[in-house]
């Protein structure tokens, strides 16, 4: 005979929070690079690989320098 004042629960609602989480490079990733080389007859040889060979140290350095930077932020 109450039935109107008969209150329904409400149904629970279910939240989801998500957060980002990063996925870091592995470690071995991120060392230094050894340099080899070719053999090298005359000197022009030398001189474009020494320049070469530099420049591809020196970028892909900076480049892992800059991953483990941004590595370290979420450690």
């Amino acid at each position: 005979m109450l039935n109107g004042c008969y209150l329904t629960p409400p149904e629970p609602k279910v939240i989801t929070i998500t957060k980002p989480v990063p996925i870091l490079p592995p470690l071995y990733l991120l060392n230094d690079i050894a340099l080899s080389h070719p053999p090298i007859n005359t000197n022009r040889e030398l001189l474009k690989f020494a320049v070469k060979a530099h420049n591809q140290k020196v970028l892909c350095n900076l480049d892992k320098a800059a991953l483990r930077a941004w590595r370290a932020k979420y450690e």
